[in-house]
């Protein structure tokens, strides 16, 4: 070989060193040659990367994973959203029972009704504001205090329920009071009375019940339906007869009276009406107005007034009598069953008297103060000198006897009465 190299072996020595070449054209032999650039720097290296091959698209079982994996977090955060933001009990309830088999008459906690216990002689009164609450029952006893320490504390009270008869039941469509019976004194003498408020005299009653409220333009329109009358025609608000809690007025003795007798009831007495308004039990004493002799504790609705406005019955705090009977004084003047006539040994003269007209007692929602006193007489509007009904502003309230029948039939039957 005369010490030359031969292709090969020059090209394996090339590679050794490291020089790049560039390639030559190919010889008909096919060798190939490669130029040497000075300078020139070797092509770079891709790296070589470890582990794993880069991921595509994900793939089917990952999609399934990951799906359940964000239901258990949602599911997650469901459970503890219920759990900080589920209802809870507020305050405590009041367990009531009764010591035998009939019930207290209702229960009053803090000065308001909470109702009457069922026929098993328990009651239930949820939510009661926690701390110390009175509990009185309306057949009287003393008042008891009650303590509730947490939320959702169920406190038992046990009742005595006293023979005899309730001081409040329903009856009728109506909560009622019981009014006792005895010897009561009608009519005043006092300074501002007129004079066929006189002379007081001494008027026998027996035991009645008179309706809490006077009765609701609601009660009178389910009254009408069911007889087949019509509606009373307010000329002050055609539209009056729509307020379904404000009393019913524009309507006839003759009507009241119907009313009355369709739930088992009558009107009362004057009599009864004035006892029931003025009576103070316990101070056994008369008043000059429902609430008292002086001014009324709170709203009374009662004129001057341009036009009518009554409001929903009960709602005029300051007109509620020692009984707890609400609005005797105003709202609507209401009729009594009584003949307008001279009370015995009475001087007074009223071309009225007679058996001709009915009385009405208390004052209306644009009368005065003075027409609103517990003694106070009107009679059926003035003698029909008024004799478009529609503008009269009077209602009505019922009684019933304590020993009416049907009323003592429907008490056994309740457990309200022992006898």
């Amino acid at each position: 070989m005369n010490g030359e190299y031969s292709d090969s072996e020059r090209a394996g020595k090339r590679a050794a060193s490291g020089d790049a070449t560039l390639p030559l054209e190919a010889t008909p032999q096919s060798r190939t040659e490669k130029l040497k650039i000075p300078g020139a720097q070797p092509p770079a290296r891709k790296p070589q990367r470890s582990g794993a091959r880069l991921r595509g698209p994900f793939r089917a079982s990952e999609v399934i994973w990951w799906t359940i994996g964000g239901l258990v977090l949602l599911l997650f955060m469901a459970a503890t959203s219920f759990f900080f933001l589920r209802p809870r009990a507020q305050g405590f309830a009041l367990v009531v029972s009764s010591a035998n088999a009939a019930p207290v008459s209702d229960v009053i906690v803090e000065g308001v009704h909470r109702g009457i216990p069922s026929a098993d002689g328990t009651l239930r009164v949820p939510a009661l504001t926690l701390g110390k609450q009175k509990v009185r029952f309306a057949d009287g006893g003393e008042v008891k205090e009650v303590s509730g320490e947490r939320d959702g504390q169920e406190i038992p009270l046990t009742a005595q329920a006293k023979p005899g008869m309730p001081e409040e039941i329903e009856y009728g469509n109506s909560r009622m009071r019981l009014i006792k019976g005895g010897m009561f004194t009608l009519g005043s003498s006092d300074a501002g009375a007129q004079p066929v408020e006189g002379p007081p005299h001494q008027v026998q009653l027996e035991d009645f019940y008179i309706d809490v409220y006077e009765v609701t333009n609601a009660l009178y329109k389910n009254f009408c339906a069911s007889s087949g009358r019509p509606l009373p025609k307010i000329g002050f608000d055609p539209n009056y007869p729509g307020q379904d809690q404000s009393p019913v007025v524009g309507i006839s003795y003759e009507e009241a009276d119907a009313y009355a007798r369709s739930v088992g009831k009558r009107l009362p007495t004057e009599a009864e009406w004035e006892k029931a308004a003025a009576w103070d039990e316990q101070q056994q004493k008369k008043r000059r107005w429902p609430w008292g002799d002086g001014p009324a504790p709170g709203a009374v609705a009662l004129g001057p007034r341009a036009q009518p406005q009554f409001a929903p019955v009960g709602s005029s705090a300051g007109d509620r009598s020692a009984a707890g009977l609400m609005d005797m004084a105003g709202n609507a003047a209401e009729w009594v069953s009584s003949f307008y006539m001279a009370y015995p040994n009475s001087t007074a003269a009223d071309r009225f008297f007679g058996k001709g007209y009915r009385v009405v007692r208390g004052a209306d929602c644009m009368g005065s103060l003075d027409l609103a006193r517990t003694t106070a007489r009107g009679v059926e509007p003035r003698a029909r000198n008024q004799n478009n009904k529609a503008f009269w502003l009077i209602g009505f309230r019922c009684v019933v006897p304590a020993k009416d029948p049907a009323l003592l039939n429907s008490l056994r039957q309740r457990g309200l009465v022992l006898n």
